[in-house]
């Protein structure tokens, strides 16, 4: 079922998009949370979504993760396949992020084919953007590079500046690992590449004026400079980001990179300031993985500055965050799955009704006795077809019909005439691309409709399927029993773009009352002369 693909956020959403760019997470939370139980389910599915965005920044990933389910289930009630995209981009985040990485990769492929549903470029941009999160999690990196250059590309020609920022920063990440791998041929090369991409990250999330963008864009650029051997670029970047961040965190972080760098130049004291800096912003913030790292280095420091007992009491606290941390996942892991098992039954009832729809929209498009598509299914696509020309794209409609099959039900038994439809339906649908059609027409009349085939290779094709056709061992059927079709094709460029369903049928329809006259068994199409044997 073709279902609308609206693009960006619906009125109501910006302000607390606008908060949450500029690091008021707590407001927007609070503006998300509130639009959530609006009446809209595009609304709710925008909501949502951004919810998810801000708890998982947060880090607080079981919100996240029923905010994902939320967001989900407005978007299939409003029948948006974007939207559902976009929150299955947030779920597969955050799976990622709780370690479920085969969950992750389901919703990734299920965001994917969303997104190749929607027939809009940041909506498959989107879907890359969970499929290389994925991939990366995976460390699958040259499968990610992909992923992400290919993301890249679409969010471009779609201009959502939101999404090639993303890609950029994603890219700058990736060639920054694989500049890191063993198997590298040209480490110089991926580093090179890393700092590229690290800067057009700062430029377009300091374009977007993104906060948090912007220091994960001067974070990836000093990671990439001080990978490129670059240590003073390196310094002064994280001290920029330390000097011009807005959140402790982001300042609690810099000042480790910095105290690292620190303690590799042997200025342990300098180190040991910073990381006693760091473990005060860091203390108040609660953040048990940063605080763990920062009791590392703060170890290390106090041991190079020969302060042994002090170093062991650095580790202790290493070791307190370290239980505290698996604690807390444990934790969140048994709210995720409590959120899963709250949400699967509401979730399979939905899936079985689906499911139940599409099995009867599905056998509303096919054909009872051949299986293949039916009539109905056949407009559709010559439809379809038809209004792809106005976008330049030719196509060849193909009509078929079965030769003195009166005499095949009259000599050899309707059971026969049945068994020779069936066949024919088979080679028909053997001969054909995934992404062509074909289908009854009608009692011994068959159709194909050929997407991006212009006259002459369709003439090729129809002339491949009426040799088939002759050749196909018809006597297992029945003894004696021959079969052959002639065909009519017709090949539609885009300057037809103005002839109706109606004009090109019949024209289709004229080339096969020309092979029915001209013997029969044959092909005719642009050039009447074409065509196959002698017709019997």
């Amino acid at each position: 079922m073709t279902r609308p693909a609206p693009v960006g956020p619906v009125p109501g959403i910006e302000a607390a998009l606008g908060l949450f760019r500029t690091d008021r997470l707590q407001a927007a939370r609070a503006q998300a949370e509130a639009l959530s139980d609006s009446d809209s389910p595009m609304l709710r599915a925008d909501a949502a979504t951004l919810l998810a965005r801000i708890t998982r920044r947060q880090g607080e990933l079981d919100v996240a993760l029923a905010a994902c389910v939320r967001a989900i289930q407005a978007a299939e009630a409003a029948q948006d396949p974007a939207r559902e995209c976009r929150a299955r981009v947030q779920k597969a985040h955050v799976l990622a992020a709780l370690g479920r990485i085969e969950a992750a990769a389901e919703e990734s492929d299920l965001a994917r084919r969303l997104s190749a549903d929607s027939g809009d470029a940041a909506v498959e941009a989107a879907g890359l953007e969970a499929l290389g999160a994925v991939q990366w999690a995976m460390g699958r990196w040259t499968d990610a590079l992909a992923s992400f250059e290919r993301m890249q590309l679409l969010a471009t020609s779609a201009g959502d500046l939101e999404l090639q920022a993303v890609a950029q920063g994603a890219l700058a990440s990736v060639q920054g690992e694989l500049a890191q791998r063993p198997t590298c041929d040209d480490p110089g090369l991926h580093r090179r590449r890393a700092l590229r991409h690290a800067a057009e990250y700062l430029r377009l999330a300091s374009e977007l004026g993104d906060l948090h963008a912007i220091r994960s864009a001067r974070h990836n650029q000093a990671v990439a400079q001080l990978a490129s051997g670059d240590r003073a670029a390196a310094r002064r970047t994280f001290e920029a980001v330390h000097g011009e961040s807005g959140t402790g965190e982001a300042r609690a972080v810099a000042l480790l990179n910095l105290a690292e760098m620190d303690l590799e130049d042997g200025a342990a004291a300098a180190a040991l300031q910073r990381l006693q800096d760091a473990h005060a912003l860091l203390s108040v913030l609660g953040d048990a993985a940063y605080l763990q790292k920062c009791c590392e280095l703060l170890c290390n420091a106090q041991e190079a500055l020969g302060e042994p007992a002090a170093a062991l009491r650095w580790h202790r606290q290493f070791h307190a965050h370290y239980v505290q941390l698996a604690s807390d996942r444990a934790q969140m892991h048994a709210r995720a799955l409590e959120v899963k098992f709250e949400t699967g039954r509401a979730q399979a009832e939905a899936e079985f009704e689906r499911l139940r729809a599409e099995r009867y929209e599905r056998a509303a498009l096919v054909d009872g006795l051949t299986g293949i598509p039916n009539r109905r299914a056949f407009d559709r696509a010559l439809a379809t077809a038809q209004r792809h020309l106005a976008d330049g794209r030719p196509f060849s409609l193909v009509l078929l019909d079965l030769d003195h099959f009166k005499s095949i039900n009259d000599q050899h038994s309707h059971q026969v005439g049945d068994d020779v439809l069936r066949r024919v339906g088979r080679v028909l649908v053997s001969s054909c691309r995934h992404m062509d059609l074909a289908a009854r027409y009608g009692g011994e009349e068959f159709a194909l409709v050929l997407p991006d085939v212009d006259a002459s290779l369709a003439e090729s094709i129809c002339e491949r399927v009426r040799a088939a056709v002759e050749r196909e061992p018809w006597h297992e059927v029945s003894p004696g029993l021959q079969v052959s079709v002639s065909i009519g094709c017709l090949g539609v460029a885009a300057a037809d773009h103005a002839l109706s369903v109606e004009a090109l049928l019949a024209a289709a329809d004229q080339r096969l009352y020309l092979a029915k006259r001209a013997g029969r068994n044959r092909v005719v199409g642009a050039r009447p002369e074409a065509g196959g044997a002698p017709g019997r």
